[in-house]
């Protein structure tokens, strides 16, 4: 059975395929957001201004590989994540995993809500009762979740209007920013060159690994690897690097009063906006998306309204203190489940042999020993790690599995 119209079909056919514009357009979409921003100067905090460019190159370059990958799994099969992961996980596991994945991006939804209220606030902290964090939170928060109600359609509705607009208020902010000294300022918590690119990773891990929800709608591979590359590393650096020149260029972490600082004003409320609300309606798509196709007798509608809703009142409650270590526990936990994926479907060609429950075990084994190994590791760049390290151990089960159901 299949269901386009909503945006939420197991299989996409051809002739319901999307345009790579609007494609590129959606996936942009996910990291222009002040969340990405501080990320951009979370990396300026720890590293000088070149190291966080080189972190933002080298971290987004990892994601758009590993995003184009699993991108390119959805636009062949035209399936969605928890559909292609059932093959692997089996069909309790992929329910499993796509409330892990679920309850990630609902995280980042609350997320997104708690910078939209404190921001909202800051830019008129005269404004009353409307404009307070949580009050502002509060709507903004229902706000977003509008868009997601129209499934695809919705998100590139939104997105082609939004993303030049924001590209071009980010775009004058970073001029105004290199105008001034950022080059030598000496960072303030330094940090490893490693981790600051697992922290890079770790900020769009789970949306690479649900990549294939939206590149199920690309003409073919070759689409999905250009509106991932737009979305993954071109609109990445961007607001990454954006956000290193202005806390550089402010002395400050506070994004909002940067943009303030150097000139945007007002404009930085449409940034803060749109740029939260490209991002938050695909969160909770991609989040409705994998529980309405491990759940298929839960209607969408009330899917988008539970989660949205939730997330909304988790951002309300401030979860922003546990912002960046949410971002370095993604790192280690899902790209695991997509090298996995790409183990299986790219690397094995499907050829795992056994039965079902055989081949879901290889798999939570090296799920959970990828996470492991990148938590763990003390060298390298452990969001890396973890996904290699799961792939090693799940080729190496699998193909043991294999060759002793060959030899029986």
């Amino acid at each position: 059975m299949t269901r386009h119209d909503s945006g939420y079909a197991a299989t996409i056919p051809v002739q319901s395929r999307r345009s790579t514009f609007g494609l590129s357009m959606v996936l942009a979409g996910v990291p222009i957001c002040v969340s990405g921003m501080m990320v951009g100067g979370a990396l300026a905090n720890g590293l000088s201004m070149l190291e966080s460019i080189k972190a933002a190159l080298l971290g987004s370059l990892l994601l758009t590989i590993y995003a184009s990958l699993v991108g390119s799994i959805g636009a062949k099969t035209g399936m969605t994540t928890t559909t292609l992961l059932r093959e692997v996980f089996g069909s309790h596991g992929s329910k499993l995993l796509a409330l892990v994945l679920a309850v990630c991006l609902c995280g980042w939804y609350a997320v997104q809500v708690d910078f939209f209220g404190q921001t909202i606030s800051h830019l008129f902290p005269n404004g009353g009762l409307l404009v307070s964090p949580k009050v502002a939170s509060l709507w903004g928060g229902l706000l977003m979740m509008t868009s997601a109600l129209f499934g695809y359609r919705g998100l590139a509705a939104l997105s082609i209007l939004a993303i030049p607009l924001i590209t071009i208020l980010a775009s004058y902010g970073l001029y105004e920013s290199i105008k001034t000294d950022i080059w030598t300022v000496a960072p303030s918590l330094p940090q490893s060159f490693g981790n600051a690119v697992s922290l890079v990773v770790g900020s769009f891990a789970i949306g690479a690994t649900v990549n294939a929800d939206i590149t199920r709608y690309a003409r073919g591979i070759r689409a999905s690897v250009v509106a991932t590359s737009i979305g993954f590393f071109a609109a990445n650096v961007f607001i990454l690097v954006c956000g290193a020149a202005s806390t550089l260029a402010t002395g400050s972490s506070d994004l909002i009063a940067g943009m303030v600082a150097i000139g945007l004003g007002s404009a930085a409320l449409c940034v803060l906006i749109l740029g939260q609300w490209t991002t938050n309606d695909n969160n909770l798509y991609y989040a409705t998306t994998n529980i309405s196709e491990a759940f298929p007798a839960l209607p969408k509608g009330v899917l988008v309204g539970v989660f949205g809703l939730t997330a909304t009142l988790l951002g309300v409650a401030g979860v922003t203190s546990a912002f960046v270590p949410f971002l370095v526990w993604l790192g280690f936990l899902i790209p695991p489940i997509g090298g996995i994926m790409i183990t299986h479907y790219l690397v094995l060609g499907r050829k795992c042999s056994g039965s079902q429950k055989a081949r879901a075990a290889c798999a939570f084994v090296a799920w959970i020993s990828g996470s492991l190994a990148g938590a763990y590791s003390n060298f390298g760049i452990p969001a890396l790690n973890s996904v290699l390290v799961a792939m090693a151990i799940f080729a190496v089960l699998a193909c043991t599995n294999r060759r002793h159901n060959s030899m029986s």
